[in-house]
Formats: structure tokens, sequence, C-alpha cells
């Protein structure tokens, strides 16, 4: 069920919303968070809540997600704080970053090529799965994709997840190891210490940029249309002050769940199939984001290491965002926004023509390989035919001198 008017809030309805399986979630994830807060674990309410729900999803507990509706709305926060964040200064800088920009095809292409390479020839999937499993895209739109092209959707869906897992779960401490960071500043206030005109200004800026975003068909309308109305107001003067820092936890937990779930129903078989394999793939693409993120730093000098990974590594473009916010003032998040929604952008583009493009010459080379094979065991039942003729001429001369 989803809310999408005034109308849906009635009482009646939020009871059919908050269906039991849906509280169960909510409890399973806030315990997660709890346990991450007390053990110091760095993003606990994104880390804690993806891990509690990921356990129970495993081990069978009937998890239920909040709705693409919750799910956009937290997205909006995180779209409000990137655009609130923008000022002349970070514009003149993101100027400076334009080669790095220019990269992030050629990273497309270098992930796809290994990933296809991976999952086609030591995974043993079909070409589109292994295809559409490579793209570093969203996942619903390469689950959504390759199941019109007539991929595995179910392998799709796992695969994707796996990535989106490791890569969310791991980030925080190759920043911490590798980089040096410490995460968790937010550089935000407690609403209750921010006027309650900001708080309706943000609460407004959230919705009339996501909802124009939507009414535009802006690609990622519950982040981009946000962005681009905060960011607007901020250089303008007129909106000065970032969401609240309840608000950012809370997109955190609610993203943290919308991962976990994915593995509600998953099986021993499809873990062992397709998780670990994610896993060997993450390794792959570990070191290729090493070797790139060293490329980059050559080409463009005055980008961070730390911003570069953030900037690149296909991990979901809120999640990433979001680890850059608790950098606090270590990292540029506008950079990092820029950089993995151009990527969104572009697999959501040329994934699709590239994977008709491929079909075409895949299914033109595999007709004219079954044409071949035809044609050679046509030939070989008409040279047996014959061989079968002249021997029975041979016996009917036999019986015939007899």
């Amino acid at each position: 069920m989803k809310f999408t008017s005034l109308s849906s809030f009635s009482p009646s309805s939020i009871r059919k919303y908050f269906t039991r399986n849906r509280v169960i979630t909510l409890f399973v994830a806030l315990l997660g968070a709890s346990v991450f807060h007390y053990m110091h674990v760095p993003l606990p309410f994104l880390l804690g809540s993806l891990t509690a729900c990921l356990l129970c999803a495993i081990l069978g507990m009937k998890l239920q997600g909040m709705g693409s509706t919750i799910s956009a709305a937290m997205r909006t926060v995180i779209g409000v704080t990137i655009g609130t964040t923008v000022t002349p200064e970070s514009i003149a800088d993101l100027q400076n970053q334009g080669i790095t920009l220019t990269l992030v095809p050629l990273f497309i292409i270098i992930t796809v090529l290994i990933g296809m390479i991976y999952y086609r020839y030591i995974m043993k999937t079909d070409f589109l799965t292994a295809f559409y499993a490579a793209a570093p895209g969203g996942l619903h739109s390469m689950v959504l994709l390759g199941d019109e092209m007539g991929a595995n959707a179910r392998a799709l869906s796992i695969i994707h997840a796996a990535r989106l897992l490791i890569i969310v779960g791991s980030s925080p401490f190759v920043l911490i190891i590798f980089f040096d960071l410490s995460l968790g500043t937010f550089n935000a206030e407690s609403a209750a210490n921010m006027r309650w005109q900001d708080l309706l200004m943000i609460v407004g800026v959230a919705i009339v940029g996501w909802k124009v975003g939507e009414k535009i068909k802006l690609f990622g309308a519950s982040i981009i249309g946000p962005l681009l109305l905060a960011a607007g107001l901020s250089l303008s003067g007129i909106m000065k002050q970032i969401p609240p820092l309840e608000l950012i936890l809370m997109a955190q937990y609610f993203i943290g769940i919308g991962i976990g779930i994915r593995y509600v129903g998953i099986t021993m078989k499809e873990i062992t199939t397709y998780v670990l394999s994610s896993l060997g793939y993450a390794v792959i693409l570990a070191i290729a984001t090493i070797v790139f993120i060293n490329v980059v730093i050559y080409v463009n000098p005055r980008i961070g290491g730390e911003e570069v990974f953030l900037s690149f590594i296909p991990g979901g473009q809120a999640e990433m965002v979001l680890l850059a916010l608790s950098a606090g003032d270590h990292i540029n998040v506008q950079i990092v926004a820029i950089h993995q929604i151009a990527r969104m952008i572009l697999v959501a583009a040329f994934i699709p023509i590239t994977a008709k493009v491929f079909m075409s010459t895949y299914v033109k080379r595999k007709l004219i390989r079954e044409q071949i094979e035809f044609e050679q065991r046509s030939a070989a039942r008409e040279k047996r035919r014959q061989e079968y003729e002249d021997q029975w001429k041979k016996l009917g001369i036999a019986d015939g001198n007899t």
C-alpha cells in the first residue's frame, strides 16, 4: 500500500499500512541500529539496520519493505542536503572536475567488460544475464531492463543486491582504514535547535522538488529534483540550513532496511550461486577501482583519493552521497554526487541500447553459426546417404551374381 494523497492518512489506511511484517521489520532494523551504535560501528543507522534485516531475511523471517513512497521520501532528504551545501566556491571547484567526469564512461566500460567476462565465462550465466549483472546501474532499472530482454531476473536481483550490500557494507571501513577519515560528522543540527521556518522550508523544498521532478520526467526525481531546487535557493542566499540530523539518520535507517530486505525468500542455493560469486567479482572490481583511482589522481591531482573512491565506486548514488556527507568537510559532496548521478544517467541511457546492439550482433552470429552447422549436418547426411546407396548397389550386384 502507498500513501499517495492526504486522504491516504486516514486511521484505517495507516493501520493497513503497518502490517505485522512491517512492524517486525522496523523493530529488527532499530535493534540492529541500536546494537551497532552501542558498539561504536560507523554509520550505525545504515549498517545496523542493513545487517539486522539481512540476517533475519536469510534466516527466513518474513520481513516487508516500507514501500516506494517512503523510500523516495528518504532520498529527498539526501537531495536537499546536497543542494544546501552548494556555494559559489563549490561550483567553481566543480568546474575543475570536468576531466574526471569524462572518465566516468571509461570506468563504466571497464566495469561492464570485467563483469561480463566474470559472469559469462566463470559463473557460466547466459549472455544477457552476464551483461545486465555487470552493468553498474540502479538495482530496479537493471532488473526490469534485463527481464524485458530475457535475462534471468531473479539472478539479476540477487547479484545487484549483493553488489550494493558488499559496497555499502565495506566502503565505510575503506574510508576509515585507507583514507584515515572519521565518519559520522554530518555537520547537521538537531531539529530541536532549528527554527520552525527553516524546518518548514526544508520539507517544502523536498516535496516540491520531488513532485515537480516527477512531473517533468526528471531522472532520479526524488534526489535530483530537491537537489536542484535547494541548490538554487542556496546560491541565492534564501536557504542556508541543511536538514536536521534526525532526518539524515532516518534516511540512513530506511535505506539500510531497503538493502537488507532484498534477501527475503533467498535460498541457500541462490546464496552459494549468486551472492558468493558476487564476492569474487567485488574483489576483481576493487582491484580495478584501485588502479582507476591512481589514474584519476594522476590526471587530476586536485581531487582527493577518497573523493575519487566515492565518486566512481558503483554503489547506490544515495548511499555513496550519505558516506560523503558523513565525512563532514573532508569530502566535497557535490563532486561525489555529480559523478554518481552521471554514472546512473549514462548507464540508464546507453545500457539498453548497447544490449540491443549486442543482442542483434549475437543473434546474427548465432543464426549464421546455426546455418553453417545445419549445412554441415546436411552435407554429412547426404554423404552417409550416398555411402549407403553405394553399399546397397554392391549388395544388389552380389545378389544378382549368386
